[in-house]
């Protein structure tokens, strides 16, 4: 291939930048070569060991031979030079270093010798074991007191002649200085490190084994491990999290083998309690079924035996009862078959299993209650408490635990295997099975196992304000059924069946029936099908798992499902080597393949040593690789590997373009920069928090601080907003008191310790969840100090402006004291030098959506000068979950007008929906009297069969109400009375069932079908037909059937009924029809939807004649933010206020992808924990909760719970004045303005003082909310507040509030967001101040009409409670957070589906982005067109025959066919396209060396003659079809012999082309996404449709994009040029918006997909009646000449 020659002299200070990493191309060449020589090092050894059971001496063997491998490396390494008994002597050495020296020294004639030969040999083996890694990586695990000299001896051989004397010398010396010892011991752990690279166990580390303890602590000192758990180590984990059925089978398990040195020498519990009670209890019974299982080494006398069977059948009656206890309060387990106590006939002796009824061994059970069996006696209270203390209290089992959490989890992927201990639950028919873990929430296969380990962790979440200790009771509880319950994927059999073996001798009763899984995994469909569900990549993928032992002796294969499945439990533990016939199985993983190692009994540690007996291992070779792997087949691999390709791909570029190596390799620099300076701040982390922490102190601490004054400081000083600061003399004084938010304060804050801990977090790029007056703001001062240090700016995002400017200036003098700069972008408009100018502050603050509109902007500038953003580097977002949890359903749009925008039918409309609306109303009060009338009725009468027909019709004629207006207030009020709702609901149940059968007569009688669940409204036949008689036109209202008149239309002019051209004029005739109709119905559903689903005062307010969206999270009203798909208009016609043009879309982005674009991402909040898994999903950030400075001492009570809201308003009222007159203030939280005003008048009418902030109020929220903690004349204040309101104002108390009880937080009404209500309690509660908060529900309460009143109404119907009662109970409180988290769960779904959506945008938007900043900063331009006319030529010769090429040569490239027909024929395309591009490059280099030459005696002339009269010109370049105007400066040109003007011109076309094609797509995809849910009705995924879709747009567009720039700029020339007195002057650059910018709101956030939505802010105008322009045709018009295609496409294919 030819080499494309350019010009480098314009990017010189490039190749200068780059020269400092890569000089030159053999540099980067090296740089390839260091990242494959470390792709191909072999992959390391993974080392998979399950099922250990406490068998301490038999791991820690295992471990240190690594099942064999070192003994392998030693036969390969050494062969036949060394004899067998030295090999082995050598494997015990490595295994045992300290301790076989001492042997050695005892035995060895000539150490000295000893030691030469031993050295030598130990360095070739740890030469044969580091072989495999990088240096860095061997230096890593050296010993620091041996590093250098063990690099020296790996790397220099000893074989070359030249080096043997020196590496004699290392080894002489070592020995001689008398370190050999050391030495020795030292590269034996550097083997044992090296030898294996990750260690995987997969459950059971504890059982009857006498050292699980000891376990733990060789795997806490392992380099790298992970652990799947097993259903023992749960038990253990439920132990120590103190469930007490645990710590029973805990002790059983112990006594049973009599090994008691893990719970005693191993976690220091005393027993003694116990034993005590067991002699009194059972004193005289031999307890013959209880004798411990004793070894041969271990032995026990008849005392200590018959103690210990005492002991033992003591714990197992005290486990069976609180098992018992345990199943009854969670019947769903489903496991109340194992209540054997309540079945045991105690005269008798016998008992009842499986319908049988059994003899028992013993029935001596002297502390069981036959009436209350599982009763406990006081004797056992104490006994169990004292051990509950014990097993809780354990620091060494805590710590264990702590790091079975760390490491652990029920399930893990590493490098294509799928590990877990025991199974998946299956059903019969081998499908994922579920299981119910909660209340409704059934789950299966990967989804089950992960809430799980998620329940498993929230058991040991102490003292967890956003958790219930009803929660975390819970997940303690539920270790026992992870333990032995029938489907658990721990367990996964029948029972277990403990108590039978004990006290009953039938063997089957004995019998655990194995769950599916274990009779199917034999099966490799089955594996496979388990893998899919667990995402496991393919191929060469595998599951390891153990549990149940294999059982060698009858012939069982560990190696299962053709090998897809391994199981590695031979049997660890003892107690199985009989059953088993073998010792266990590990399993190695190596660059070789997979090695199945089946081990023999292990004797003892001391024989090891002594006689250098191994464990006898058999190896089975499960997959042999044909090629070793390597790193580069691993997980880590895959980073590797895109670097290399990158690489490669750049440097076989760089003879053809430099400046594309340049940049990227530059970009790859900016990369590498970050990550370095983030090692560069974790190292600097604690001086740089201290500095903050002390200039804090110094503030707080002195009315003054005096420095010597540095420029900044004098620039500071300048600035009479920077009030904080004077200069005298050569000295700052820093003052103590300073303006923010307008108001005067001192600053008197000094970081509490455990602040420290969130700057941390902050800095590590993770939420930091701190409770309502712990300081989030100061916290942050910390890292954003830290991370400003770095010069790459650090952005601090706030939910308000308010809060942007206040935290600026109030924390700005701490950082500006040291040295940093300030600034707050909201306090600048859009575009501006001072906004530009904040940005380059090294912090600056700012609301998130201006910095999300800045990017948008600066992708639309048409000027460097109007660019203000630098790099996403480091932001902490304030009010996180607000941020980026809330505002993410609406995405940030940049719009402008689309021709015939303001052409709408909302206001046309919106009289006849009106009538419809006041129509169906009257007859929805109709329906609710008459079912009033007939069920009042039904209760009078005495004759049945009429009673139960008046009841009927009454309920049906409640339920068409229903239909028609669920929202109506008089409904509301009457479902609550006794049964009303219940029988309204079984009326439902009666019509929905066979799938709505019976639905149509239901709602026959009704206009329209309101579902106010879905958030729906659909016109029923009744409804069209009155409208259609209404408007005289059947058809009006009715979508024709397009799908049949197109089918007809084809078929006629398939027929030769019609020509060509009339099928065209009907089928456009027939689409601009169903256009209009569409967009009829549309208007029509949206104004319904605006009558009966929005109200004013709730869900918007209308101010100054404009709607406003009221955020329903947090009550303040949304500005700038529109309901997308017509519906604002809707409503904005409902209300009769200016209706808003239709708009298209020309830049938009949500927030989860601006965020995203950040290097680092921190935020904070009160509240994150319940959102912990989105935050996860979305951003990949952790969220950490951190401890308050002071106990919370707020009392949060249960739910207070009314039929009707009347009653619940009058409940709460009461409840402030009873609180008011205490002294206490109160913060009466609400979820709407319409309430909030309501409790308003109430208060009123009792004349309560108060304050009220809403939508309405919300400019004086911090004010308001500020004064909310004050009490006058020993009255407490009111304040009535929307959910969530004042957030960023501390509620500080007084003495006397304090001494009252603190502040007493009333919530009217459960949001529906847990979160939401959290936040409004931590209102009260600040730095241990004392308050209480409450809620008071009713059952007319949105989330309980729509979630959860059902129950409830039934439970107070029986219980007959009368009005004003209230149920206030955990389990009613229980139940509603249930219901909310279902809400949370579904909202998370819409936001997530949304994303997926923007995500195809994102990758699109980030590439046109990357080309339109190269065009606009004008360095990668060259690079970019050379590009263009590169793909066109190969384009051109790819996709036509040679008339074809000929055309679209002279139609794109303006030039001729540069080759025959004869060599288009036997050319290679490739040679073909270089000859062409080569000539389009010259043709290309003629032109605009023909524009410089033409331009530049004028520019010259014009400098020269009038340069003082013009800065910048016009200069016209055309291409044969339209004029453009190039503004160049004129300077700039004449420095240049007008060179810039060729760049100019080049910039310019990008700009409009890229622009142009952009917003067009944009549309497209706009129409496309709303066209998609169509798909849903052919069982298609909307989203896959979409993302097929929007890759033919994206390349329709790059196509068209190439295709205008390369024509425009082949063709490009100046005209006659004006002589030097007629140039025209160029207009300054324009930087003013022309454009509206806005947050549209998704019509229906809680229960439709936000993603579905069109994101345009109106009505869609495709599919309406095509608009004729006068003139030319729009580009997406028919083209003219009736080809059916679109006119840009056609003949207005290269008109611009």
């Amino acid at each position: 291939m030819t080499l494309k020659q350019y010009d480098l002299k314009q990017d010189e200070r490039y190749l200068q930048l780059l020269s400092k990493s890569f000089p030159t191309i053999a540099d980067a060449s090296t740089e390839i070569i260091n990242l494959e020589a470390i792709a191909h090092l072999p992959k390391g050894t993974e080392h998979f060991l399950a099922d250990i059971h406490g068998e301490y001496q038999a791991f820690q063997h295992v471990l240190k031979n690594a099942s064999g491998n070192i003994k392998r490396k030693v036969n390969e390494l050494f062969g036949d030079t060394l004899r067998n008994a030295e090999k082995r002597e050598l494997c015990t050495l490595i295994y045992y270093p300290e301790q076989k020296l001492e042997l050695v020294k005892q035995t060895e004639r000539d150490i000295s010798d000893w030691y030469h030969i031993t050295i030598y040999r130990l360095v070739e083996g740890c030469r044969d074991v580091s072989s495999k890694y990088t240096r860095s990586k061997v230096r890593k695990a050296l010993p620091t007191d041996f590093s250098y000299i063990i690099q020296e001896l790996l790397h220099e051989h000893s074989d070359d002649k030249d080096k043997s004397d020196y590496v004699s010398a290392i080894i002489h010396t070592i020995v001689t200085t008398g370190r050999a010892d050391d030495f020795i011991i030292a590269i034996c752990e550097v083997i044992q490190r090296l030898v294996i690279d990750q260690l995987h166990i997969l459950g059971d580390v504890y059982d009857r084994g006498p050292g699980a303890h000891i376990v733990m602590d060789t795997l806490k000192r392992y380099h790298t491990w992970d652990i799947t758990w097993g259903n023992h180590d749960i038990l253990w984990m439920g132990a120590c999290a103190g469930n007490d059925a645990c710590i029973c089978n805990v002790i059983r398990i112990a006594l049973r083998y009599a090994n008691m040195a893990t719970i005693e020498d191993g976690y220091g519990i005393n027993l003694i309690q116990l034993a005590t009670f067991a002699m009194d209890i059972y004193g005289e019974d031999p307890c013959v079924e209880f004798k411990p299982k004793v070894s041969k080494d271990n032995p026990l006398d008849e005392r200590n035996m018959t103690l210990m069977a005492q002991m033992h059948k003591a714990i197992s009656v005290l486990q069976f009862k609180l098992e018992s206890q345990l199943i009854k309060k969670h019947p769903l387990w489903k496991m109340n078959d194992r209540c054997l106590l309540d079945v045991i006939d105690y005269k008798k002796g016998t008992i009842i299993v499986d319908g049988n009824e059994y003899k028992m061994r013993s029935c001596n059970f002297p502390t069981i209650d036959p009436k209350h069996p599982d009763q406990l006696t006081e004797a056992e209270q104490a006994l169990i408490e004292r051990l509950h203390h014990s097993f809780t209290g354990s620091e060494k089992l805590r710590s264990h635990i702590r790091s079975l959490l760390r490491h652990g989890c029920m399930y893990n992927i590493v490098n294509h295997n799928l590990l877990y201990h025991a199974s998946i639950p299956l059903t019969a028919d081998g499908k994922l099975k579920e299981v119910e873990i909660a209340p409704g929430e059934k789950l299966k296969g990967k989804e089950l196992l992960y809430q799980i380990g998620m329940k498993i962790r929230t058991a040991f979440q102490q003292n967890n304000e956003l958790q219930t200790e009803t929660e975390r009771q819970d997940a303690i509880d539920y270790f026992l059924y992870l333990w032995c319950g029938p489907d658990s994927p721990l367990f996964d059999k029948s029972k277990m069946a403990t108590f039978e073996r004990y006290f009953l001798t039938e063997k089957e009763t004995h019998h655990e029936e194995k769950g599916y899984y274990f009779s199917m995994r034999d099966n490799e469909q089955i594996a496979d099908m388990i893998m899919d569900e667990f995402d496991v990549p393919k191929p060469n993928r595998h599951i390891i798992n153990g549990h149940v032992p294999v059982h060698v002796v009858k012939g069982e294969n560990p190696i299962k499902a053709n090998g897809k499945l391994m199981v590695i439990d031979g049997g660890f533990s003892q107690a199985y080597h009989k059953e088993t016939g073998i010792a266990g199985y590990t399993l190695v993983y190596h660059s070789r393949g997979f090695q199945l190692v089946q081990h023999e009994p292990f004797t003892s540690t001391e024989d090891a040593i002594k006689r250098g007996t191994d464990i006898v291992s058999t190896i089975q070779i499960v997959e042999m690789n044909q090629h070793r792997l390597r790193v580069q087949d691993t997980d880590k691999g895959t980073e590797l590997k895109l670097q290399i390709e990158a690489l490669k791909e750049e440097v076989e570029k760089t003879p053809i373009d430099q400046r594309e190596e340049i940049f990227n390799q530059i970009d790859k620099l900016d990369k590498e920069a970050l990550d370095n300076y983030e090692k560069a701040l974790n190292e600097v982390m604690p001086v740089a928090f201290s500095i903050v922490k002390d200039t804090a102190r110094r503030f707080a601490e002195n009315e003054e601080t005096i420095v010597t004054a540095t420029d900044f400081d004098r620039e500071l000083a300048a600035d009479p907003a920077k009030d904080f600061i004077t200069i005298d003399g050569d000295n700052a004084i820093y003052h103590n008191h300073w303006t923010a938010g307008g108001n005067d304060l001192k600053w008197e804050m000094v970081h509490y310790d455990v602040q420290i801990f969130g700057g941390v977090v902050l800095h590590q790029g993770k939420i930091a969840e701190m409770a309502t007056g712990e300081g989030k703001t100061l916290v942050a001062t910390l890292p954003v100090f830290l991370n400003a240090l770095t010069g790459n700016g650090v952005h601090v995002v706030t939910v308000n402006d308010y809060l942007a400017k206040r935290d600026s200036e109030w924390m700005g003098p701490l950082y500006m004291f040291n040295g940093l700069s300030v600034d707050c972008i909201d306090k600048h408009q859009p575009n501006s030098p001072a906004r530009r100018k904040a940005y380059q502050a090294d912090i600056t603050f700012g609301t998130n959506n201006e910095f999300g509109f800045d990017y948008l902007r600066d992708n639309m500038a048409v000027s460097p000068a109007d660019l203000v953003q630098r790099q996403h580097n480091y932001a902490i977002v304030d009010e996180v979950d607000s941020v980026l949890i809330d505002d993410a359903r609406t995405p940030l749009i940049i719009s402008g007008p689309v021709p015939k925008g303001d052409d709408q039918m909302f206001e046309e409309y919106q009289p006849l929906v009106q009538s419809l609306y006041e129509v169906q109303r009257k007859q929805a009060t109709e329906l609710l009297s008459e079912a009033r009338h007939k069920l009042a009725e039904a209760q009078k009468t005495n004759d049945k069969s009429a009673a139960q027909k008046l009841q009927e019709e009454g309920f049906l004629a409640l339920y068409r109400s229903f239909k028609a207006l669920p929202k109506n207030k008089a409904l509301i009020k009457y479902l609550s009375e006794d049964g009303i709702k219940a029988g309204m609901l079984k009326t439902e149940e009666y019509y929905m069932a066979n799938n709505n059968r019976e639905m149509p007569k239901a709602i026959e009688p009704l206009y329209f079908v309101t579902d106010e669940k879905m958030n729906s409204c659909d016109l029923t036949d009744k409804g069209t037909a009155w409208l259609a008689n209404k408007v005289n036109d059947n058809q009006l209202f009715v979508l024709p059937d397009i799908t049949t008149e197109l089918s007809v239309l084809e078929k006629q002019k398939d027929d030769k009924v019609i020509d060509e051209q009339t099928y065209i004029d009907q089928k456009d005739a027939l689409m601009a029809h169903y256009g209009v109709q569409s967009e009829r119905v549309h208007t029509l559903q949206q104004l319904l939807k605006a009558y009966t689903m929005f109200n004013k005062d709730d869900e918007y307010v209308v101010l100054n004649g404009e709607v406003k969206i009221v955020d329903e999270q947090t009550g303040r009203i949304m500005e700038g933010r529109r309901w997308s798909d017509g519906l604002h208009q809707a409503v904005e016609a409902k209300e009769h206020v200016k209706v808003e043009a239709a708009t298209q879309t020309f830049a938009t982005i949500t927030l989860q992808n601006y965020f995203r674009m950040y290097h680092k991402l921190a935020g904070m909040t009160g509240t994150a924990s319940t959102e912990a898994g989105e935050f996860w999903d979305i951003y990949k950030l952790d969220v950490v909760e951190i401890p308050t400075n002071r106990p919370i001492q707020r009392k949060d009570m249960e739910d207070r719970v009314y039929k009707t809201a009347r009653e619940k308003y009058a409940a709460v009222i009461d409840e402030v004045e009873a609180m008011r007159n205490q002294g206490r203030p109160c913060l009466v939280g609400t979820t709407s303005v319409e309430i909030s005003e309501l409790l308003s008048k109430m208060l009123n009418m009792r004349k309560i003082p108060h304050q009220v902030l809403n939508a309405k109020q919300h400019l004086k929220e911090a004010q308001i909310v500020a004064e909310a903690g004050r009490s006058v004349d020993g009255l407490g204040a009111v304040t009535i507040a929307t959910n969530m309101a004042g957030r960023g104002t501390d509620i500080k108390l007084t003495k006397e509030v304090k001494d009252a009880g603190g502040l007493a937080i009333i919530g009217t009404e459960r949001h529906e967001s847990r979160r939401v209500d959290r936040q409004l309690r931590g209102r009260a509660g600040r730095q241990g101040d004392p308050g209480s908060s409450v809620f008071y529900v009713s059952l007319e309460d949105k989330l309980m009409r729509l979630f959860g009143s059902e129950r409830i109404a039934k439970v107070m119907d029986k219980l007959g409670f009368e009005d004003g009662e209230r149920i206030e109970s955990s389990m009613i409180s229980n139940s509603i957070e249930r219901a909310q988290k279902k809400v949370e769960e579904n909202n998370f779904g819409i936001r997530k589906r949304l994303l997926e959506y923007d995500d195809v945008m994102n990758k699109q938007r980030t590439v046109i982005y990357e080309k339109r900043r190269h065009a606009l900063m004008g360095e990668r331009i060259g690079m970019d067109i050379s590009n263009i006319i590169w793909d066109r030529c190969v384009s051109i010769i790819e996709n036509n025959d040679y008339e074809g090429c000929k055309e679209e040569f002279l139609k794109i490239l303006t030039m001729e066919c540069p080759f025959t027909e004869e060599e288009f024929t036997g050319t290679n395309q490739e040679e073909l396209a270089e000859r062409s591009f080569q000539q389009a490059m010259e043709a290309f280099k003629r032109k605009t060396d023909r524009i410089q030459s033409v331009a530049w005696p004028i520019i010259k002339d014009v400098y020269e003659k009038q340069g003082a009269m013009y800065e910048r010109i016009m200069v016209p370049i055309t291409d044969g079809t339209r004029v453009y105007n190039i503004p160049c400066d004129l300077k700039e040109a004449y420095e240049s012999e007008a060179k810039s003007v060729v760049k100019q011109f080049e910039k310019v076309i990008l700009l409009h082309i890229i622009d142009d094609d952009w917003k067009e797509n944009l549309r497209q995809l706009d129409d496309l996404r709303h066209s998609v849910q169509n798909a849903s009705y052919e069982q298609k995924d909307p989203l896959l449709i979409f993302k097929l879709e929007s890759v033919k747009l994206w390349d329709n567009m790059i196509d068209d994009m190439n295709n205008r720039t390369a024509s425009v700029l082949m063709r490009g020339q100046i005209p006659e040029m004006q002589q030097a007195d007629e140039v025209q002057e160029a207009a300054p650059e324009q930087h003013s918006q022309r454009y509206n910018e806005e947050k549209v709101e998704l019509d229906d956030p809680n229960q439709r997909a936000a993603a579905q939505q069109d994101t345009r802010e109106g009505a869609q105008e495709i599919n309406r009646t095509p608009y004729h322009a006068e003139k030319t045709p729009r580009p997406n018009d028919p083209c003219p000449c009736g080809s059916g295609k679109k006119f840009k496409n056609c003949h207005g294919r290269n008109l611009n």
